[in-house]
C-alpha cells in the first residue's frame, strides 16, 4: 500500500501519516490500533520500526553536522535554503525531528552527499 492509501484509510491526512511513520509525532490510539489491525502486526512492533533509534538518531545528527560545517555554512543558512525556521533546521539537526524525504532530497542537492550516507546508521560493532 503506498502512503496515500494507508492515510485514507486511517481516515488522517498524507501529512500527518508520514510524520507518524517518520515518528516526529506519535499518533493516537486510534490510529495504532487500526494499524495493528491493518498490518496484522502488534502496536509495540510497529512504534518500534517508525522510530530510529536514539544511536541512529545521534549518528545522523552528526552527519547532518558535519556536512553543514564542512560546506562552511550555518544553520539559518541551511534553513533558509531548506526554507522552514531556524528552529525547525535545529530540531532536525539535533535529531529531534527526522525529516520528510523532500528535506533530505534538498540536503542532498545543497551539500552533495547522498542522502542515504547522510542518514546512514552506524555500524554494528
Amino acid at each position: 500500500m503506498t502512503q496515500q492509501e494507508v492515510a485514507e484509510c486511517l481516515k488522517i491526512d498524507l501529512c500527518t501519516y508520514q510524520r507518524i511513520e517518520a515518528g516526529e509525532t506519535p499518533g493516537s490510539i486510534r490510529v495504532w490500533d487500526a494499524l495493528e489491525d491493518l498490518y496484522g502486526i502488534p502496536q509495540r512492533k510497529l512504534r518500534e520500526k517508525s522510530r530510529p533509534q536514539q544511536e541512529d538518531k545521534e549518528n545522523m545528527r552528526k552527519k547532518l553536522k558535519e556536512a553543514r560545517q564542512k560546506a562552511g555554512m550555518t544553520q539559518k543558512q541551511v534553513a533558509e535554503f531548506l526554507g522552514i525556521t531556524l528552529r525547525m533546521y535545529q530540531r532536525l539537526e539535533s535529531g529531534e525531528l527526522t525529516g520528510s524525504v523532500k528535506r533530505w532530497d534538498d540536503l542532498e542537492d545543497l551539500f552533495g552527499i547522498p542522502q542515504r550516507q547522510l542518514r546512514e546508521k552506524s555500524q554494528p560493532q
